[in-house]
């Protein structure tokens, strides 16, 4: 559960920022993708147009920070954090 509209839109923005970086095909925007590692390099192929391109590595930048640790988002018994 996700109590503050301020935690939902980081989220959503950092879903967004991965959806349009590793999931969605660049050249025909479909979602069927595969991600795969070649040595230190990651490649994005889709299924559907068969185009491939080199994405950068996951890193930390599709972090969300939030006031409070997120277990106590979905593990919360009380309306208290």
């Amino acid at each position: 559960m996700i109590e503050s509209v301020g935690d939902t839109e980081q989220i959503e923005n950092v879903l967004r920022r991965y959806i349009v970086e590793y999931v969605t095909c660049k050249t025909c925007k479909s979602p069927d993708t595969t991600l795969t590692k070649d040595n230190r390099l990651f490649f994005m192929t889709c299924s559907s147009c068969g185009s491939t391109r080199s994405v950068q590595a996951i890193k930390t930048g599709f972090q969300v920070s939030l006031s409070y640790p997120l277990y106590a988002i979905f593990d919360r018994q009380t309306d208290e954090i």
